[in-house]
C-alpha cells in the first residue's frame, strides 16, 4: 500500500512538472501572461495534489482501524486459546498426579506386608 501511495505521488508530481515545461516552451504568449498561466497551473495542480493526499490519508486510516480490529481479534482468540490449553494442561497434570499417588500407595501397601 505504501508503495503504491508513493508511487502515485511520484506520478503526479513528475506530470505536473512535464506539463509545465511543455507549456513554456510551446506557448508563443508574452512572458506575463506565461508566468500566470504557469502558476495557476502549478496552483491547480497542488489542490489536486493536496486532495489525493488527504484522500491516501483517509484510505490509510482506515486500513489502520481495520487492522488494529483484526490484531485485537487475534489476540483474543489467542488468550482464550491459551485459557483452555491452561486448563488441559491442569486437568492432565491432576490425572497424572492421581496415578502417581495410587501407585505410591500400591507400593507401600507391597511394603507394609
Amino acid at each position: 500500500m505504501a508503495n503504491n501511495v508513493g508511487s502515485g505521488i511520484i506520478a503526479v508530481l513528475a506530470g505536473a512538472a512535464i506539463g509545465a515545461a511543455a507549456g513554456i516552451l510551446l506557448a508563443p504568449e508574452k512572458g506575463s501572461k506565461m508566468r500566470r498561466r504557469i502558476k495557476d497551473g502549478v496552483s491547480r495542480q497542488s489542490d489536486d495534489l493536496c486532495g489525493k493526499i488527504d484522500d491516501i490519508k483517509k484510505q490509510l486510516k482506515g486500513v489502520a482501524k481495520d487492522k488494529k480490529g483484526d490484531l485485537e481479534d487475534i489476540f483474543n482468540q489467542f488468550v482464550d486459546n491459551a485459557g483452555d490449553k491452561t486448563e488441559d494442561v491442569i486437568s492432565k497434570l491432576e490425572k497424572k498426579l492421581e496415578e502417581l499417588k495410587s501407585k505410591a500407595n500400591r507400593e507401600v501397601a507391597k511394603i507394609q506386608k
